[in-house]
């Protein structure tokens, strides 16, 4: 069926490019950290950070499969005490 196509033609090539904050070019979003970055620089794993992320203790963006996270709330992460 030609309708499919049509609507992909029309469709910019670099649309989910566009949506991703690294992109194609490797280039960071200015400002945000992957989860990767976000546990080593807490100290904890990764499952540690989607669970923060989860419970709403981590602001964060989701963009598509990609889970970013902005500098400042790391850093408000790592200064509020931690309970037992």
């Amino acid at each position: 069926m030609s309708f499919g196509r049509a609507v992909a033609d029309a469709l910019p090539r670099n649309l989910v490019t566009r949506l991703l904050p690294e992109g194609r070019s490797g280039k960071k979003k200015a400002g945000t950290q992957g989860l990767r970055e976000v546990a080593q620089r807490l100290g904890v794993s990764t499952a540690t950070v989607y669970n923060l992320c989860a419970s709403g203790a981590l602001v964060h963006q989701r963009i598509l499969n990609l889970i970013r996270v902005p500098v400042g709330a790391v850093a408000s992460v790592s200064r509020s005490p931690r309970t037992t």
